[in-house]
């Protein structure tokens, strides 16, 4: 009798207990589930909305990166990693999803991406974004060349030109040709002639990367060591190159060697390979 009371109460306290574990998977799972549910949700017109999954401001030294892997996403998650950081949170939207949310543009009012965090700290220009990354976080691995002024002048001016000229440049090429459609966005799709056009201003502006880097043996753009000065050209000549210039000959990756050996020394950084190889925003 005692041992027919022994194993009831066995059984009992087996059963309490796999529905105590039951219990706190469900509820682990409702705990999970309720952040999606209020992040998305459908207004009275029937439109999906997004609600911000990182309000209020995390503490300093908390990164978060809004958008989805476009060239300029792709620059700053690659100089987070070059600096040893490997916990950014992503809200991985598109630029049409965040510009239609209020709260997204009371933190960046221009509706663009990449929208960076930092605390309480909100960053919306891209090339910003990768120097303070570098010069607050990468300091170490001295990717902030601040040892003269004529150094930080320089490599912010490799970092504008790639951005305002060979961006500027390559944009309507590439999404005119990869992806066929309009650049910016809500403009007419480009003609072939107009197409035609860009690459040959791309040409020349790959080939001031091209000459500057094959002057002295450049290894990198600001000389022998990696900086932040290389980040914006190299997402950029990736991009090219992963294209394989586009189908226009005076784009072809054989017209810029010197870039070319500048990408395979950049191909044996881990960061490089998996934020800018690894990266969809070539395709």
């Amino acid at each position: 009798w005692n041992q027919a009371v022994l194993l009831k109460s066995q059984c009992v306290a087996g059963c309490v207990a796999l529905f105590a574990s039951l219990s706190d998977e469900r509820a682990a799972e409702a705990r999970m589930a309720a952040p999606l549910a209020k992040r998305q949700r459908q207004d009275g017109s029937g439109n999906v909305r997004h609600e911000d999954p990182f309000a209020p401001p995390a503490a300093d030294g908390t990164l978060s990166v809004y958008g989805t892997a476009t060239s300029r996403v792709v620059k700053v998650l690659w100089a987070a990693a070059e600096c040893g950081i490997s916990d950014v949170r992503r809200c991985n939207l598109p630029p049409s999803d965040l510009k239609a949310e209020p709260w997204y543009l009371a933190l960046n009012p221009k509706g663009t991406v990449p929208t960076f965090r930092d605390g309480p700290l909100v960053l919306s220009e891209s090339n910003t974004i990768v120097a303070y990354l570098c010069q607050r976080y990468g300091k170490e691995a001295a990717l902030y060349p601040d040892a003269s002024p004529a150094s930080l002048a320089l490599a912010w001016q490799w970092l504008e030109f790639a951005e305002s000229t060979i961006a500027g440049a390559q944009a309507p090429v590439f999404f005119a040709v990869v992806r066929k459609k309009p650049f910016p966005a809500g403009s007419a799709l480009k003609s072939a002639e107009n197409v035609s056009a860009l690459a040959t201003v791309l040409a020349k502006a790959m080939h001031a990367l091209e000459d500057h880097l094959e002057a002295e043996g450049r290894m990198y753009v600001l000389g022998e060591s990696f900086t932040m000065a290389d980040i914006t050209a190299a997402v950029q000549a990736y991009r090219l190159f992963a294209n394989s210039g586009y189908g226009f000959p005076e784009l072809h990756p054989d017209r810029f060697p010197a870039i070319g050996a500048w990408l395979k020394r950049l191909g044996t950084r881990t960061a490089f390979q998996v934020h800018v190889q690894g990266g969809m925003y070539t395709k």
